[in-house]
């Protein structure tokens, strides 16, 4: 009995097209080669995006701009490459092996910050739900606050610091 293929998605079927397109002009996804805002939006056919405009239909530009951006870094990641954007979406820039290894390094922080935070929420919802207090704000300590952001280097993280320093 033969299994119903599932449908695929929106960005599915997004992440196909920009794959496509990628493959077709390889030369232009090479470590250190740049794009310009509007060569990328030609290049991947993005919708909507303005050049000019008030504050709020340039910053539904930029979104836009960091939707495929992240969509397309997604293709990349496969690759071991990343693509950066700089000066406020007007350049996209395939970056080299010493930037890309600091995304992985700040992805990994990315995560014990999380995970710190997803923690610390979800202890406070079920102490303030249990103590019947939840939903009304309470003034933080000091003490409380001059711990914030200071997140502790976890051992994962230290180890994949290590092993992309040796890459």
């Amino acid at each position: 009995m033969a299994t119903k293929k599932k449908a695929l998605t929106k960005k599915q079927l997004r992440l196909l097209r920009y794959n496509d397109i990628i493959v077709k002009n390889k030369k232009l996804f090479k470590a250190g080669q740049y794009l310009t805002r509007d060569a990328f939006i030609r290049l991947f056919n993005i919708q909507g995006v303005v050049s000019s405009g008030t504050y709020e239909e340039m910053h539904r530009s930029n979104l836009k701009l960091v939707t495929a951006q992240t969509e397309i870094n997604m293709l990349m990641r496969e690759n071991g490459l990343y693509i950066a954007s700089e000066d406020y979406y007007q350049f996209f820039n395939v970056v080299n092996k010493d930037r890309v290894k600091a995304e992985v390094v700040r992805y990994s922080a990315g995560i014990d910050i999380n995970n710190a935070c997803t923690g610390r929420l979800e202890a406070k919802l079920k102490t303030r739900t249990q103590a019947n207090t939840w939903g009304v704000y309470n003034k933080v300590p000091r003490a409380e606050i001059e711990r914030m952001g200071n997140y502790k280097e976890t051992v994962r993280h230290t180890r994949v610091k290590k092993r992309v320093s040796q890459i």
